[in-house]
């Protein structure tokens, strides 16, 4: 019966092979991409809320992008993990 270290080890080597690794990675940035545009549009409609000149549009931008740093930039869901291999 294997065992959890073994299971790792097996999956690793299944990654390992170089067009996985080059598949991997090019899917990899292609997400990265596709964030990194989603966070532009983002910042530019909020920026375009901020710049109508009403005070309570941007005091609501001001106060959730304030509150979302504090709930999701936080130590709360940042954990390490560590495997025994052996």
């Amino acid at each position: 019966m294997p065992t959890k270290s073994m299971t790792l080890y097996a999956t690793i080597e299944t990654f390992s092979t170089p067009t996985t690794m080059r598949y991997m990675d090019k899917r990899y940035h292609l997400i990265q991409t596709s964030l990194f545009g989603l966070q532009i549009i983002v910042k530019y409609l909020l920026m375009f809320v901020f710049v109508t000149s009403s005070f309570w549009l941007g005091l609501a931008v001001t106060l959730g992008t304030a509150f979302g740093y504090y709930l999701f930039d936080s130590n709360i869901f940042k954990k390490e993990i560590s495997f025994d291999i052996n």
